[in-house]
């Protein structure tokens, strides 16, 4: 099914007219959203900002907050997190845009995650965040778009991530 998808929005894309679009440099995007992981994991919020410096290069700072099941024997525990991470996009615009309204791009987020673990779990310590992956955000109005982003961990783990984005 993935592969499907996959394959279905590559020929939607391959098959529209190419535009160049962009936001200008000095823009500024606010971001809020939320999230889940391949592991069952939840990220509960969302938030950061990017500066546009070229109309193909963004770069800016997220918080995250996150909840994380695991299992140990028979007993599940579900412990909180936070993350801290700087995270450049690189926008594809100029390449490839099927719409109008629409922002295509790829990114790294790189960064600390923090975990407040119960004692059970003192084995998972706090780690480095490097996390590449691909977005689209479709502006409904010239200030406020909505986004969506896939990526994947060096852990192994995919993640989902949509919310909203604020162009001021």
């Amino acid at each position: 099914m993935r592969h499907f998808i996959a394959l279905t929005l590559l020929a939607l894309v391959m098959a529209m007219p190419l535009q160049a679009k962009g936001d200008k440099p000095g823009t500024i995007k606010g971001v809020i959203g939320t999230g889940i992981t391949s592991e069952n994991g939840f990220n509960i919020l969302n938030v950061g900002g990017y500066y546009t410096f070229t109309n193909r290069i963004d770069v800016g700072a997220k918080l995250g907050l996150f909840t994380d099941p695991v299992s140990i024997g028979n007993n599940t525990y579900s412990h909180t997190g936070f993350s801290f991470v700087a995270s450049g996009l690189f926008h594809v615009n100029e390449w490839i845009n099927p719409l109008p309204n629409l922002d295509l791009y790829g990114g790294l987020d790189l960064g600390l995650r923090f975990w407040g673990s119960p004692d059970e779990l003192s084995e998972r310590n706090n780690e480095a965040v490097f996390e590449p992956f691909v977005g689209a955000t479709y502006y409904f109005k010239k200030t406020i778009g909505a986004n969506l982003e896939l990526g994947g961990g060096a852990d192994g783990t995919v993640n989902a991530r949509a919310g909203l984005v604020f162009r001021f």
